[in-house]
């Protein structure tokens, strides 16, 4: 029996103590739920169709009619942060989910292999992150080309790195773990060690740091709207709408109070799951 089968079996019951016993990681997960409640039900939750203008209704303060009030052409501020939601949340889950696919492998291979592999790897890993993510992602934006896909490409390819050094930290701890060694003397293959015996007992760490990574990818998201390299407009992104806003914060900061505190509360909601679920995972916070 592998260490990680007794968890398999009681895994609902820990769940949900874990639930009862972190309301950091409930509160995250609410916010997260609501998030993707909205992703999927947005365009309709939206009381007016979002690229409906009002020129007679331009930079209208919140009310009533419009509880977000107005942008510079009359559409609804509210409508389109309910729409731009499935946007922004696609774009971070994708991202962080093909970085993890570039980075994962990678990570593993240094880890578990070591010597030149790990020296070679791990000095590339080094050079890339070298440069700050955002510039990296502007770079490769500037490559592909500006919108969605471009957004998801650049975001997967400069955390792809970040991913790998994560794994690679995790796997060194456990390839020394009695279990590997003893998977490895009864003559198991490396992909059986590997699947059976690594991924499972690394899953935790890369699941916490992959869930923090999320929240950042949301803000360079946001980074790269605004300056026009994201999702393009009339499409309704967060950070496309920061960036419209702007120009008219003095006489209408409703535009950009509503994207900023949706941002701010995906971004809570991803940070309060990692930093729930990490001490929830780690025996030297747990109480």
């Amino acid at each position: 029996m592998t260490p990680i089968a007794g968890v398999r079996r009681d895994l609902p019951a820990r769940v949900g103590r874990t639930f009862r016993r972190h309301t950091t990681l409930v509160v995250g997960a609410t916010i997260l739920a609501a998030f993707a409640f909205i992703a999927v039900f947005g365009p309709a939750l939206a009381p007016y169709p979002i690229n409906q203008q009002n020129l007679l209704a331009t930079l209208a303060p919140p009310s009533a009619e419009h509880v977000f009030g107005t942008d510079h052409i009359g559409r609804d501020v509210l409508s389109r942060v309910l729409a731009g939601t499935r946007y922004s949340l696609a774009v971070c889950l994708i991202s962080v989910a093909f970085g993890a696919l570039l980075g994962i492998p990678v990570g593993i291979v240094a880890g578990y292999r070591g010597g030149r592999w790990d020296m070679v790897l791990s000095s590339a890993i080094d050079v890339v992150l070298t440069i700050p993510a955002i510039i990296l992602a502007i770079a490769i934006v500037a490559v592909v080309g500006p919108g969605l896909l471009g957004l998801i490409v650049a975001i997967s390819i400069s955390y792809a790195p970040r991913v790998a050094r994560i794994t690679r930290s995790a796997v060194l701890d456990v390839r020394e773990e009695d279990f590997v060694r003893s998977s490895y003397a009864l003559g198991a293959s490396t992909p059986r060690i590997l699947v059976r015996h690594v991924l499972p007992n690394v899953s935790a760490p890369l699941t916490v740091e992959l869930t923090l990574l999320a929240g950042q990818a949301v803000l360079v998201a946001t980074a790269l709207g605004f300056l026009g390299l994201g999702v393009q407009p009339p499409l309704p992104e967060w950070g496309t709408m920061l960036s419209r806003g702007k120009d008219y914060l003095a006489i209408a900061p409703h535009i950009v109070t509503a994207p900023g505190i949706a941002i701010a509360l995906l971004v809570l909601g991803f940070n309060y799951v990692g930093d729930g679920l990490r001490d929830a995972w780690d025996p030297k916070l747990r109480r």
